[in-house]
């Protein structure tokens, strides 16, 4: 009884979730009148969050404010056509990070990615980022390894995240084989739209994992610890003590 208590919990604060994602962006005007990008020079600090299937980067409003009163430069982007590949997303994420190079010049970025955006992030830094920028990438319930879920989804990109697609089999391969990229991933149990959970969880290095367990999949961008398990990786990495696998 308590595992199916817990299971219709996260499911009703996935749905209230799921629609103030897509209310978001009605009242931007309102909540989100600083949004535009204001470019600032920290190597060392600079951290783009890359939203999902069918989101935008309002989405990012919590974990974006508790990273930044930490001392982060944080950046957004839509990827806008929510239906295209993966790779057309990628370049996509491409544009932006050359737009920040050109305004901060930094030589290096972290990519946070929550869901689809995980998978996005991790294709351009393995196939696209030629002036090698990126440190580090934080995958957020991301498929990695694909899930169930996708066969109901619609677009190119839907089709890349099914289980065992030659998308996600070559994509895994890679950030297993990856020695100059450190990856980390966070999943939930209670994920309804990444089936299996643990197909967000690549490799054996637990120190780079996190379950968590009794929220869902959207829930994930509102949660606090969630938010202080990037925080306690990042200031690790500043301190110097992560190293590359």
């Amino acid at each position: 009884m308590k595992k199916i208590f817990f299971w219709i919990l996260s499911l009703s604060l996935e749905a209230g979730i799921s629609l103030a994602t897509f209310l978001l962006p009605i009242f931007k005007k309102v909540f989100f009148k600083n949004k535009k990008s204001i470019y600032q020079k920290t190597d060392d600090k600079t951290i783009l969050l890359v939203h999902g299937y069918l989101h935008n980067e309002y989405i990012w409003f919590y974990h974006e404010k508790k990273l930044k009163e930490k001392g982060f430069s944080v950046y957004t982007v839509n990827l806008k056509n929510p239906f295209s590949s993966i790779r057309t997303h990628a370049e996509i994420l491409d544009k932006k990070i050359k737009e920040i190079k050109k305004n901060t010049n930094i030589s290096k970025i972290i990519l946070i990615g929550h869901s689809m955006g995980g998978l996005v992030s991790s294709y351009y830094a393995l196939n696209i980022d030629q002036d090698n920028l990126v440190t580090d990438i934080f995958t957020i319930a991301s498929p990695l390894y694909g899930t169930l879920m996708a066969n109901f989804g619609i677009g190119k990109c839907a089709k890349e995240m099914k289980r065992n697609s030659n998308f996600t089999n070559e994509l895994t391969k890679k950030i297993e084989n990856e020695k100059n990229i450190n990856f980390y991933h966070i999943a939930t149990k209670k994920d309804q739209l990444v089936v299996p959970y643990t197909s967000c969880l690549v490799g054996n290095n637990k120190d780079r994992q996190y379950v968590i367990d009794n929220i869902g999949h959207a829930t994930l961008l509102y949660s606090k610890k969630v938010n202080d398990k990037i925080l306690s990786w990042l200031l690790k990495k500043s301190d110097n003590r992560v190293d590359c696998l």
